[in-house]
């Protein structure tokens, strides 16, 4: 493709620079004076690209579609205001009242995302407040070669809270909750990371790398600016009256819900536009993902 002239792009495509390009084993036919090429599955593929892996270290990303530069593509965002229903319910059960016992404030968000998993069906909902007003979002969760888990579900929440907040640029610091602890010791692990400049091996995840891969360069956008820990889920549990809910209580439990409602909705489907930014080759196949570093399975 880089030498080839008079070849015409029947559908999408993106350049790609040459060093991240690499000759794979193919067979080739001529049919009325057409070279069909068709690559050779097997091991020697598996070497040829195992042998090309890299690290794609930028942080921008631009596409271009027949031939033409249409520059960078606008980040990628949930459905805002998915789920409002369940928080205008709530509202009126005690939210409102809790967000108006916090100081008010025009440069902070305060965030909770949550995760929902039925069987193989996941979901996820999360809730911003800040300045007396409030956004929330909720979807899907696929996984593609794994079981579906709470792990991922929380993840995947993470992943939409930031890029939610990302979109509403109004905000210039995040302070955000999730009842997953994994998920948030992983989440420091980026930080550590950054904070040290980058230098080393980014930390080594063996669940979902393809949602670490996204929270990795929405935290590189964040540039410290999103902040996360972890807090204790269920408030119901624990206090059935609300008497004793502080507002990240509230918050945890209205995502909670608003997760759950989300199995209801049509729609809300992040995947694939929510994967942009993986860094390492992947082999799909009938437009899934079977061989890659996401989720550490091939098959």
């Amino acid at each position: 493709w880089t030498s080839a002239g008079q070849l015409v792009a029947t559908g999408r495509c993106e350049w790609l620079e040459k060093r991240k390009c690499v000759r794979v084993p193919f067979t080739s036919t001529k049919q009325a004076g057409v070279e069909m090429c068709t690559i050779c599955a097997g091991g020697q593929l598996g070497k040829a690209l195992a042998a090309a892996v890299v690290t794609d270290s930028s942080s921008l990303h631009t596409r271009v579609r027949s031939g033409n530069a249409s520059g960078m593509r606008e980040e990628w965002c949930p459905e805002l205001g998915r789920g409002g229903d369940v928080v205008d319910m709530w509202m009126e059960e005690g939210l409102r009242e809790a967000m108006r016992m916090e100081l008010p404030s025009t440069e902070v968000g305060l965030g909770t995302t949550d995760g929902s998993q039925i069987g193989q069906r996941g979901t996820y909902g999360w809730i911003l407040i800040g300045g007396g007003r409030c956004q929330c979002s909720s979807g899907k969760v696929v996984s593609k070669t794994r079981d579906m888990d709470s792990y991922r579900t929380e993840l995947h929440g993470l992943m939409s809270l930031m890029a939610g907040a990302w979109r509403m640029k109004k905000f210039r610091l995040i302070k955000a909750k999730c009842d997953n602890k994994s998920v948030v010791d992983g989440y420091e692990k980026i930080r550590k990371w950054e904070k040290g400049g980058g230098a080393g091996e980014f930390p080594k995840f063996n669940h979902s790398v393809d949602l670490w891969e996204e929270v990795r360069y929405w935290s590189g956008l964040w540039d410290g600016a999103f902040q996360l820990e972890w807090h204790k889920g269920h408030p119901e549990k624990r206090d059935p009256t609300r008497l004793s809910w502080c507002i990240n209580d509230w918050m945890n439990h209205v995502a909670d819900r608003i997760a759950a409602a989300e199995y209801g909705r049509s729609g809300g489907h992040d995947s694939p536009e929510c994967l942009r930014h993986q860094r390492r080759w992947r082999l799909m196949y009938a437009g899934d993902s079977k061989i890659d570093r996401s989720e550490g399975g091939g098959s």
